[in-house]
């Protein structure tokens, strides 16, 4: 929350991060049965949008970039479905480094 603190207080703005939830699923269904705000990629929410009429924001600022780093259990290494997903963000994260 640092970061984003920083990049919001030249524009008067802070954040204040009532609560966390543990996937987009709970965040959903808190967004949707409490006054609350949800952060997730614009094709779901282009989807909760359609589906249950809830009100889509626009972010105020332009998106922080931040290092990211993930890391899965071994136990997971021959999992098809997180082999798949590795893969996907390895080949994300080589279009980035090499500016496509």
């Amino acid at each position: 929350m640092e970061r984003l603190d920083e990049m919001l207080a030249p524009e008067g703005l802070s954040c204040n991060v009532t609560s966390q939830v543990s996937s987009a699923l709970v965040g959903i269904l808190v967004a949707l049965n409490h006054d609350a705000l949800l952060t997730l990629p614009g094709s779901l929410a282009a989807i909760l949008q359609w589906q249950f009429g809830m009100a889509r924001l626009v972010q105020p600022l332009p998106p922080i970039a931040f290092p990211l780093r993930l890391m899965w259990h071994s136990s997971y290494d021959r999992d098809e479905c997180h082999q798949w997903v590795r893969g996907e963000l390895a080949k994300i994260a080589q279009e980035i480094a090499a500016g496509t």
